[in-house]
């Protein structure tokens, strides 16, 4: 599934939080989900069901530039990614929740 993360992800994200930064605004977005919690894996979260990714690297390297910028300053630029579907963690996140 393609990610794209917008200007406006960037602008209103979070620094250091797993929940709010562009990134997790993006994947919220592109799969309509309650939630969503990026670091090194990214963790889906919607009505019944939750699923874990490994996070790509090119979204890991934003991630760590967007942490660390003054926005104002160095804002990282939009970019896409793809989250792969035969590259899911497997430690237990691919499984039904209980609402």
């Amino acid at each position: 599934m393609r990610i794209r993360v917008t200007q406006r992800d960037i602008d209103e994200g979070v620094q250091s939080n797993c929940f709010r930064c562009p990134v997790a605004r993006a994947v919220e977005r592109v799969f309509k989900a309650t939630e969503a919690w990026v670091r090194e894996i990214i963790v889906v979260r919607k009505a019944g069901w939750e699923r874990t990714y490994v996070t790509p690297t090119a979204a890991v390297d934003f991630i760590e530039r967007f942490d660390s910028a003054v926005l104002e300053f160095e804002s990282p630029k939009p970019f896409s990614f793809t989250l792969d579907e035969r590259v899911r963690a497997t430690f237990g996140g691919n499984r039904p929740v209980k609402s």
